[in-house]
């Protein structure tokens, strides 16, 4: 299956950033924190050093993940034709625990994305990823604070919010409190964001039903 941008701009071939790491190091490095970046390869054999490695980028990714889409998203406005794996995270028990997903992606989850060489997992390290190798267009503002409010919502959501309602916890609480579940955790998260300088959300406006992924 196939994803063909019809944009243009950012594509592959870019080299990497001056000063960017030459090591598995790299995966310890990010402005947002180690628990943002994480670099997935069982046969990693060294960073790609000089041009990126040739090859359409694939991503592994279900339908139903707001995870995998965020990464979906950031692909198509940097017009990087890409390829996708589906993983069902319900079918069969859960593709994503199957043995030959969990040697590319240990966590089990998705989305993991493999490009230049190397799998990346977590769709935030992705997009950082994306945003440093393939810069134009931009996904993030040029002033920093508004990049510094950017990564406050994405961070409110990626890890205040979601994974107290993700899939693998609403298997927990039981099938009859999974909605209510969710829709506190999301309306909480948002309700208590409102109250951060420069963040104006309004949980109103949400549609607080579970998110899958």
């Amino acid at each position: 299956m196939n994803y063909n941008s019809q944009s243009s701009g950012g594509g592959g071939g870019a080299s990497p950033k001056e000063g960017t790491p030459s090591s598995p190091t790299f995966a310890l490095w990010t402005p947002l924190g180690l628990s943002h970046l994480l670099v997935l390869r069982t046969d990693f054999l060294g960073w790609p050093t000089g041009e990126m490695q040739a090859g359409k980028p694939v991503l592994y990714s279900y339908f139903r993940s707001s995870c995998s889409w965020r990464v979906r998203i950031a692909l198509a406005l940097k017009g990087i034709d890409y390829e996708i794996v589906p993983i069902n995270l319900i079918k069969d028990g859960g593709q994503q625990f199957s043995e030959e997903f969990q040697t590319l992606n240990p966590m089990k989850q998705v989305p993991a994305l493999k490009i230049d060489g190397i799998t990346i997992g977590q769709s935030l390290a992705i997009l950082e990823y994306l945003e440093e190798t393939r810069p134009i267009p931009r996904l993030l503002p040029q002033d920093p604070q508004k990049r510094a409010i950017v990564r406050m919502i994405s961070d409110l959501i990626a890890s205040g919010i979601q994974p107290l309602q993700n899939l693998s916890v609403l298997k927990q609480v039981g099938q009859e409190n999974q909605m209510p579940w969710a829709q506190k955790a999301i309306t909480s998260g948002f309700n208590d964001s409102a109250q951060c300088p420069g963040l104006a959300l309004d949980c109103r406006s949400v549609d607080a039903k579970p998110w899958r992924g």
